[in-house]
């Protein structure tokens, strides 16, 4: 399933039991040693979490699939952390994969990856991001009803979102 712009979900935490909490894990991209698993998926679903992005591995991805709890990561291994890993923080800055992360942040994730949005930016890339996805829809309706890629790659009937 692939995020729209208006399923655009929020760092911790907006209020306990909304759907916008996201947990963002930064695990220093360690793929060798899950930071994610299942136990930590079926808490976070009863605490109203509505997503995990991990700059790291998880594991136990059936259990959180069954959940419904979407789990983006860099790998999947079946390493516990236990006795590997410890927790430093919480509800703090950090940077994952040399992105800043802030809470309040947004957070747009899907199977393609993630984007990290700064709150003060928010507002003004949703509507960009509005724009670019109706702008790729019309294209596709033509390219669909027999046009060529190419006419309409070029054709000023869909400029850049930018122009308009």
């Amino acid at each position: 399933m692939l995020a729209t712009p208006r399923e655009v979900a929020r760092l911790l935490p907006p209020e306990p039991g909304s759907f916008d909490l996201v947990v963002l894990v930064d695990a220093g991209g360690r793929t060798d040693v899950s930071s994610w698993g299942g136990i930590l998926s079926t808490a976070a679903v009863q605490a109203g979490v509505g997503g995990i992005v991990i700059d790291g591995a998880c594991r136990d991805i059936g259990e959180s699939e069954q959940l419904g709890l979407p789990v983006f990561g860099r790998a999947v291994v079946p390493t516990s952390a236990r006795g590997r890993i410890v927790q430093l923080g919480m509800d703090e800055p950090i940077t994952v994969c040399g992105v800043p992360a802030s809470t309040g942040d947004l957070l747009v994730a899907d199977v393609c990856g993630a984007v990290v949005v700064p709150a003060a930016l928010a507002g003004s890339v949703v509507e960009l991001a509005e724009r670019i996805a109706a702008r790729e829809q019309q294209m596709v309706a033509a390219v669909r009803s027999g046009r060529s890629v190419v006419d309409v790659m070029h054709d000023s009937q869909f400029p850049s979102p930018r122009e308009t």
